[in-house]
């Protein structure tokens, strides 16, 4: 019995290993004149085929061919085995330009020992969270693949993103030419509110009532809990307001409550867009708490009749405008 595998072979590295065929019909001495014929479907990007194969239980390098046939003649067997990895993806080093949403991106310090970080910038200039020159995201060795999540992309918003790769040797960096996506949009239906800091408080409570409004903050309203008065959203240019929560299950409402009893700059995700402004937010108690006059109550919830199978509840909040937090 005989056993063959194929893999794809392209400019940055090969595949795992086809399903192995079989043959029982073969010589016992394979020859120039009484040989096994392989053939194989071609494979889209390809540059050439290894071909592995022979009895037992461990299948060794038979030859490499550019086209999709291949004899086994009895030749030699190479010490290579099929690989466990795939390593055809995009491959870039440091000093190349490269990156291509949908396919397997890897950066390489092509040798260098040392530390990799990747900086990311939004199209309206600001960093991705965890991407800064500040605080750079750390490429891990030796896999060198990383993924970078932007939390705080505003829906309907399109962006594009330059990618840049320090290696640091020692104590040179090495920087690379920058990498530009193409445009990206985020579409959703949903509200969402999220310290931007720490992307497992995001909640998804929807708005039934939202009423953004210019405001300045007194000293005679202050947000629960704190000693002093926020930064006036005048100053800013950002817009204040009030809104109406509406939650149907316990880890939603729980989730919201936490939110606002953190008195954390949260960002507000409107599925509709940056419409009226408002995006960094620090959230007050129920409506008149805060920025209108009435002054600072404890927030409250009421419980409200409902068909849902969940608790249904409705929870009032006003927000003064903040800036963004540190990146």
């Amino acid at each position: 019995k005989y056993d063959y595998v194929v893999t794809a072979v392209n400019a940055y590295g090969e595949t795992t290993a086809s399903p192995t065929g079989s043959t029982t019909t073969g010589n016992a001495t394979l020859t120039s004149t009484d040989y096994n014929a392989l053939s194989w479907t071609a494979v889209t990007g390809a540059s050439s085929y290894n071909v592995y194969g022979r009895s037992g239980t461990t299948l060794n390098l038979l030859g490499n061919t550019t086209g999709t046939t291949f004899d086994d003649t009895g030749q030699g067997l190479g010490s290579a085995t099929p690989p466990t990895t795939n390593t055809t993806g995009e491959r870039h080093y440091l000093d190349e330009v490269g990156l291509f949403p949908g396919t397997v991106t890897e950066w390489t310090r092509g040798g260098l020992v040392g530390l990799t970080t990747v900086q990311i910038l939004r199209s309206d200039q600001l960093y991705v969270r965890g991407a800064s020159p500040a605080a750079p995201a750390t490429v891990p060795t030796p896999l060198q693949r990383l993924t970078v999540d932007d939390y705080e992309a505003v829906p309907s918003t399109p962006y594009s993103y330059a990618v840049v790769v320090v290696a640091t040797v020692s104590t040179i960096a090495i920087t690379s030419a920058t990498a530009n996506t193409s445009s990206v949009t985020l579409l959703t239906t949903k509200w969402w509110e999220l310290d931007p800091t720490d992307p497992s408080t995001a909640v998804s409570a929807q708005i039934v009532d939202f009423n953004p409004q210019v405001t300045e903050q007194s000293t005679a309203h202050l947000v629960m809990g704190q000693a002093v008065p926020n930064v006036v959203a005048n100053t800013m240019g950002k817009t204040d307001g009030a809104a109406t929560f509406e939650t149907f299950d316990v880890a939603s409402y729980n989730g919201l409550q936490s939110l606002l009893a953190s008195q954390r700059t949260i960002f507000l995700s409107d599925p509709f867009g940056d419409q009226y402004g408002v995006d960094y937010v620090r959230f007050g108690p129920q409506s008149g708490g805060m920025s209108t006059g009435v002054g600072n109550k404890t927030k409250d919830a009421r419980l409200h009749p409902s068909t849902a199978a969940a608790p249904h509840r409705l929870t009032q909040v006003t927000w003064v405008a903040q800036e963004r937090p540190t990146v």
